[in-house]
C-alpha cells in the first residue's frame, strides 16, 4: 500500500512539471507570435526611447541605421512615416533637434526618401563599428562629451 502511494505521488509530481513546462511553452509561443506579425517599422515605433533609450553610442546609430533603412523601404502609412520621425528626434541631443526643427526635418526626410526612389537605389547592408572602436573625445571649446562612431552604407 505505502509503495502505491509513493508511486501515485511521483505520477502526480511528474504530470505537474511536465503541465508547468506545457503552459510556460504555450505563453512563449503566444508572445513570439505576436511580435512575429509586427513589421519593422511597428517594432521600431514601439520603443519606449523615453524611457529605455539606448545605453551606448553605438546602440543609439544602430538604432537611428534601422530607422533610415525603414525610410527607404518605403512600408508604411503616413502615420506611421510620422512616428518614425518622432522616434528619430527621439535619439537626438539638444543641439541636433534645434538644427532640425520637427516639420523641417519631416520635410527633409520625405524628399530624401523621393530623390532615394527616382534614383533606384538599395540599401543592402548597414554597419556600424565595433564597440572597441568607437572613440570618446571632450570637445575643448565646450567640455561637451563626444563619441566618434563610424557607421556604414
Amino acid at each position: 500500500m505505502k509503495k502505491a502511494g509513493i508511486i501515485i505521488a511521483a505520477l502526480l509530481c511528474a504530470g505537474l512539471v511536465c503541465g508547468g513546462f506545457y503552459l510556460v511553452k504555450q505563453r512563449t509561443d503566444t508572445h513570439s507570435g505576436e511580435n512575429a506579425q509586427l513589421t519593422k517599422v511597428q517594432k521600431i515605433i514601439m520603443k519606449d526611447l523615453e524611457n529605455s533609450y539606448p545605453k551606448t553610442p553605438r546602440s543609439v546609430v544602430k538604432l537611428y541605421n534601422q530607422i533610415i533603412t525603414a525610410y527607404y523601404e518605403n512600408e508604411y502609412t503616413e502615420e506611421e512615416f510620422e512616428q518614425l520621425t518622432v522616434q528619430a528626434r527621439l535619439l537626438m541631443d539638444d543641439a541636433l533637434l534645434e538644427n532640425n526643427p520637427t516639420d523641417q526635418y519631416r520635410q527633409a526626410v520625405k524628399s530624401e526618401v523621393a530623390n532615394y526612389k527616382n534614383r533606384s537605389r538599395t540599401i543592402r547592408q548597414t554597419d556600424v563599428c565595433d564597440t572597441n572602436e568607437v572613440q570618446y573625445l571632450t570637445d575643448k571649446s565646450n567640455g561637451d562629451q563626444l563619441a566618434y562612431v563610424t557607421a556604414s552604407y
